[in-house]
C-alpha cells in the first residue's frame, strides 16, 4: 500500500484543490453534487484565471464529509468549488477513483478531517503494476456505471408512480372497462 501523499511526492499524482472560480457564465462546471451523483457537469460558470480545468483521465474528488470521485471524461472540464483535481501518471484513474471509495479509505480519511474535509493525503492505494490497475479499474468503472443506471431507474420509477397517482387523483386514469 502507498499513501496519496507518497504518490504525490514521487510525482505519480498531482493534487490541486479548487478554492473558487471566476464569475458566472454558460460553460459546464462539474459540481460536488455531480460527483456524488456519478454524472457529468450540470453547473454553469465561466473558466477564468482562478478556474481549475481538468483533462480526460483526471479525477475530480469530493473530500468531505465523505470521499467520492469521478473520472473526467472530457478535456477542458471546469471544476466547481470544494473539489480536488487529481492528475496522474503511472496510476489508472478508474482504479484510483474506485479505491478511494473503499470503506477503509473512507474511515481513514474521515478520522483525519480538518474543517469537515477528509484528508486525501492519508488515503491508501494498493501498489500494483499499471496493467493490473487498468484491468481492475475497468471492473470498478463498470460497477460505477451499473450504480448510475440503477440510480436513474430508481428516479424514473418514482416519477412513474407519481404520474400514476396524479392521473388517478385527477380522474384522468381509470381502470379499463370503467
Amino acid at each position: 500500500m502507498v499513501s496519496v501523499a507518497e504518490l504525490e511526492r514521487l510525482g505519480s499524482l498531482h493534487l490541486r484543490p479548487v478554492t473558487g472560480r471566476d464569475g458566472t457564465g454558460d460553460s459546464p462546471v462539474l459540481t460536488v453534487e455531480d460527483v456524488l451523483a456519478g454524472r457529468g457537469p450540470t453547473g454553469r460558470g465561466t473558466a477564468g484565471a482562478r478556474s481549475v480545468v481538468g483533462q480526460s483521465g483526471d479525477v475530480a474528488v469530493v473530500t468531505g464529509p465523505r470521499l467520492a470521485a469521478r473520472v473526467i471524461e472530457r478535456d477542458g472540464t471546469v471544476l466547481g468549488p470544494h473539489l480536488v483535481l487529481v492528475s496522474m501518471r503511472d496510476v489508472d484513474p478508474y482504479f484510483f477513483a474506485g479505491v478511494l471509495r473503499s470503506s477503509g479509505n473512507a474511515r481513514a480519511a474521515a478520522s483525519a478531517t480538518t474543517g469537515g474535509r477528509a484528508d486525501l493525503n492519508r488515503v491508501q492505494i494498493p501498489r500494483l503494476p499499471l496493467d493490473e490497475q487498468r484491468a481492475l479499474g475497468q471492473m470498478l468503472r463498470r460497477g460505477q456505471e451499473l450504480e448510475a443506471a440503477l440510480r436513474t431507474a430508481a428516479d424514473l420509477s418514482g416519477e412513474l408512480v407519481q404520474l400514476l397517482a396524479d392521473g388517478v387523483a385527477l380522474g384522468r386514469l381509470r381502470q379499463e372497462g370503467s
